[in-house]
């Protein structure tokens, strides 16, 4: 007959196993928790661009983030629009203006969007659906992954976006990543209104839909040869890279989590050791 020595061990002195199993059960909490923190930071770097329906994407070369893209002329699209395999281009204005909450009067940093309603440069299809509302001058959609300090922003609310009044008509669900609280969505026309320096010949993105079967990277690679050094041309993936390389690497909150993931796997070997 065998002896079960290993568990005669664990119950031998039940206090001190116990307390060993909430160690080790602490440590493997903290590396999964630090982890899941990590892996959020990844995911809230892209998500604006996630939203947007793209293969390939021209930015300006002194991009710096997607709340601080930078401008370049808005005829080179056509030159995009001329490489082979290339479906269509749209336009895109990004700025970050205060909205003004509606209750407190109080300033908070909101990412905006400004679009041509006639075009889907969305991916979300209920966001499509709701541009054409965007026509009549001032208005805007909200998201509703707002954060609680910009106010009730929901259909039906008025107030001020850079000094300017916006009406929300509309709602959708993206969130704005680590770039503001909010999101909005307007017209150009009302983008332009709101945001006096930007200019409708000067656009911070342009997004490329290819051909099925067309390569990306051998589009994005053309489109940069013909537009360089006005402005480059990058994949999907390559803003994901780079948008992911900012916040993690260069931003101190990246930084933070990069080091909360490294000192809990410390910590888990030092206590499972």
């Amino acid at each position: 007959m065998k002896t079960p020595l290993a568990w005669r061990n664990l119950w031998h002195k039940k206090g001190r196993s116990l307390i060993a199993l909430c160690g080790i059960a602490f440590a493997i909490l903290l590396i999964f928790m630090q982890l899941g923190f990590y892996a959020a930071a990844r995911t809230s770097a892209t998500t604006v661009y996630d939203a947007f329906d793209f293969d390939v994407l021209l930015l300006s070369p002194q991009y710096i983030f997607v709340a601080r893209p930078a401008d370049f002329p808005r005829h080179r699209l056509e030159q995009a629009r001329a490489v082979q395999g290339v479906e269509s281009v749209v336009s895109v204005w990004i700025d970050v203006g205060e909205w003004r909450n509606p209750e407190t009067r109080d300033g908070w940093n909101t990412l905006t969007i400004g679009v041509d309603p006639a075009q889907r440069p969305f991916r979300d299809p209920v966001v499509n659906d709701q541009l054409p509302l965007l026509v009549i001058r001032d208005n805007a959609l909200s998201d509703s992954l707002s954060r609680p300090e910009h106010g009730h922003i929901a259909p039906g609310i008025s107030s001020e976006l850079q000094h300017h009044r916006i009406r929300i008509v509309g709602q959708y669900t993206i969130g704005a990543g680590f770039v503001g609280g909010a999101t909005l969505i307007t017209s150009r026309g009302t983008f332009l209104e709101v945001f006096k320096q930007s200019s409708h010949e000067q656009i911070n993105a342009g997004l490329v839909k290819i051909a099925h079967g067309a390569s990306p990277r051998a589009i994005a690679a053309e489109i940069k040869r013909r537009v360089w050094p006005v402005a480059t041309a990058l994949t999907r993936a390559d803003i994901a890279k780079a948008e992911q390389t900012y916040w993690l690497k260069v931003k101190p909150i990246g930084m933070m989590f990069t080091s909360g993931v490294i000192v809990a796997l410390v910590a888990g070997a030092v206590i499972l050791c």
